[in-house]
C-alpha cells in the first residue's frame, strides 16, 4: 500500500513539539531552518518522524530541500500553522486509490484568523483541476516519484523568506501544468490552517512592497506584458475595494517591479537604495 508523508517547514525548532501540536499522526519530513545543522529520527506511534535542520533560509529553499530527501509515495505540503483532521492520512491515500491516474490532487482547507481581505476559493467536487487555478501549498499533494520524475522544483527567489515574497506555489503549479501531469481538485477537508498562530510571514498589508512585488510575479511569469500587469493591477483594485486602495499607487509599483526585475532582478529593499543613492 501506498505512503504518505507530510513535507512540514518550519523555523528554530528543537524537537517535535510542533507537529504533535499539528495532530500530526503519519510520516513525517521536517525541514528545520535554523543556527544548526543536523539530523534527528524517531519512531512516533509506529511512523517515522525526521527533522532535518539546516542553516540556510527561505521557504522554497526549504520546500526543495524536502522533495530531495522525502521517501514516501505520496507527500503532503504542510505548514507551522496548520492543524490536521485526524483521519487526513485515509482522506489522502483513499483519494489516490479513487483516481489512479492523478499525478497531483488538491484539498480543501478551512482557514481561520486570516488579516488578508479576500474569499478563499472553495472545491465543490472532484473534477481535473482548472487551468486557470492556482491553489495555497497546504492544499497540494503528489506522487513523489512523478514530481522528480520530471524535476518540477520551487523557484528559490520566491515565497517567505526570499527576495520578492510569495508566490512560489504558483509557480509550482504553474510547473506541474507545464509537465503534463495529471491534478484533480477534490472537496474533502484535510487541515485548518490558523493564520492568527504565528502571523504571515510575508504579507504585511496591501503597501507598496506587496505590489512590487506582485509586479516582479508579473514579469518574471509574463515577460514584457506590461499591458496585463496593468490590468491586473486594476482588477485587484476592483476586488479590494474595500481597502479603499489608490489605483495609481496599484499600477505603479506594479510596473515598478516589473521593471526592477527586468533591470538586475532587484527586490523591493534594493530598489529603494537604488533611489535613495541617486
Amino acid at each position: 500500500m501506498a505512503k504518505l508523508e507530510l513535507l512540514m517547514s518550519v523555523m528554530a525548532q528543537n524537537d517535535f513539539a510542533l507537529p504533535k501540536q499539528s495532530r500530526v499522526n503519519g510520516d513525517l519530513l521536517m525541514i528545520n531552518q535554523c543556527d544548526s545543522e543536523y539530523l534527528r529520527e524517531e519512531i512516533i506511534d509506529g511512523h517515522n518522524w525526521r527533522m532535518i535542520s539546516t542553516k540556510e533560509r527561505g521557504l522554497s529553499r526549504s520546500r526543495n530541500m524536502a522533495l530531495d530527501n522525502a521517501i514516501g509515495d505520496i507527500c503532503k505540503l504542510c505548514d507551522d500553522d496548520e492543524i490536521l483532521v485526524d483521519d487526513y492520512n485515509d482522506i489522502i491515500l483513499q483519494a489516490y486509490n479513487d483516481l489512479p491516474d492523478a499525478d497531483v490532487i488538491v484539498f480543501n482547507l478551512n482557514r481561520i484568523n486570516y488579516r488578508m481581505k479576500k474569499r478563499y476559493y472553495k472545491i465543490e467536487s472532484i473534477r481535473p483541476a482548472p487551468t486557470y487555478r492556482s491553489y495555497g501549498s497546504p492544499m497540494i499533494t503528489f506522487k513523489l516519484n512523478r514530481i522528480r520524475e520530471h524535476n518540477i522544483r520551487f523557484h528559490e527567489e520566491f515565497g517567505s523568506g526570499g527576495k520578492f515574497g510569495g508566490g512560489e506555489d504558483n509557480l509550482f503549479i504553474r510547473d506541474i501544468r507545464m509537465a503534463g501531469l495529471k491534478m484533480y481538485e477534490h472537496p474533502s477537508v484535510i487541515s485548518t490552517l490558523d493564520y492568527g498562530r504565528f502571523g504571515s510571514k510575508w504579507f504585511h498589508g496591501y503597501d507598496d512592497r506587496y505590489f512590487y512585488n506582485l509586479g516582479v510575479f508579473h514579469e518574471y511569469v509574463n515577460p514584457g506584458k506590461w499591458i496585463s500587469n496593468i490590468i491586473w493591477g486594476l482588477y485587484q483594485v476592483v476586488k479590494l475595494r474595500k481597502e479603499k486602495i489608490n489605483p495609481i499607487t496599484v499600477v505603479k509599483w506594479r510596473l515598478t517591479g516589473a521593471k526592477g526585475y527586468r533591470n538586475g532582478k532587484l527586490s523591493y529593499e534594493e530598489y529603494i537604495n537604488t533611489l535613495k543613492n541617486g
